[in-house]
Parts: C-alpha cells; structure tokens; sequence
C-alpha cells in the first residue's frame, strides 16, 4: 500500500507539472518566501499531514469500500476544494491553470486512491488499516517531495517497490522451503499457521 501511494503520488506530480508548466512558482515557494528561513523545512514536513489527512484520509475513511458514482462525486468536489484553496497562489492570468492543476493532482491522487481501494478490498484487507496504511504513505510522499529531496523520494519509492518484489517472490518460491519442518526459538516444532504458503 505504501509503495502504491508513492507511486500515484510520483504520477500525479508529474502530471501535474506538465499542465502548470511555464507558470511561475509553486504554492511551496511562495509560502516559503514569505516565511523565515528558519521554518522551510518545518512547513515542508508540516505540508503531507495539513492536506493529505484532510482531503485523501478523510476521504478514504468515509467512502473506502463505496460505490463508484460516489467516490467519483468525492474525487470532483475534493478537486474543486483543494483548486479554489490554491487560488491564493493564483493571478487572473492563472486561475484556470491552477484549478486544472488541481484537478490534475489532487483529483487523480483521489481516484487513484480509490482504485488500489477497490483491489485491498479484493484481498479482504481491512477498511481502517487500508485507510491507516496508504495515508501514511501519501503524507510521507507529499512531504518528501517538498522538502526536494528528490534523490531521497526516489529511494524510498526503489525500496517500496523492492520490498513488494521480496514479497511477491516469497509467496511465489514457497515450495523451496516446505520440504523443511518449521521450528521456534526453543526448538519446538511450529504448527502451521494459515498465513503461511498453502501448497498447490
């Protein structure tokens, strides 16, 4: 879940650049520049909590698991939201660009959102550890990326997506280790848990 949250983050972003291109200025440089130095990075960590438990935690906390013509009206009016409170940022040559720019990221974070909602919901995940998981990762990315450490977000998307990749093989190799008994620290015998591998 965390891997798919960096992940629709890292679309949506660029996305998003693409339709803002050739516009001056983020809403993290021009909140930056208005600010002490000193609390740069304090409004960068500060900026994925602020917005992303409001408007993709909430969210998900209220509709996860709903149907689709009501998550897609959440995703409409969440990107109208998110558009007119970036409208401070704007000028009347801008506004439009800004509103789609919104609609771009943070409409497409929603519904992306949704989407790997629909298939937790496939495994039998839960609706509140779903909700915990993939907030936790869309903070984490949103403040990374502010924060421009773009080297560091890369990595932790790499290691994300390693770890599924581990994860995935685990399952798939299974049968390598089934031949050898499971045993506890103390040297008992482990029963099989219904966790673990089944044999096909």
């Amino acid at each position: 879940m965390v891997a798919c949250a960096f992940a629709a983050y890292t679309v949506v972003w660029a996305l998003g650049a693409m339709v803002k291109h050739g516009t001056a200025g983020w809403c993290r440089e021009i909140t930056s520049a208005g600010a002490d130095p000193g609390y740069g990075l304090l409004l960068d960590i500060a900026s994925g909590p602020q917005e992303e438990v409001t408007f993709t935690g909430v969210a998900l906390l209220l509709l996860a698991g709903r149907g689709w013509a009501v998550q897609c009206s959440a995703v409409a009016i969440s990107a109208a939201a998110r558009g007119v409170l970036h409208l401070y940022y704007a000028d009347h040559h801008t506004v439009w660009i800004w509103m789609a720019w919104a609609a771009t990221w943070s409409g497409g974070g929603l519904l992306f959102a949704f989407l790997v909602d629909h298939s937790a919901r496939a495994t039998g995940m839960g609706h509140r550890r779903f909700t915990a998981v993939y907030t936790s990762g869309i903070v984490a990315a949103h403040s990374l990326m502010n924060m421009s450490w773009i080297v560091v977000y890369l990595a932790v998307v790499a290691g994300a997506f390693v770890a599924v990749l581990i994860d995935r093989l685990r399952h798939e190799f299974w049968w390598l280790a089934s031949g050898f008994p499971r045993f506890t620290s103390n040297g008992t015998r482990r029963q099989r848990s219904p966790r673990d591998p089944q044999p096909k």
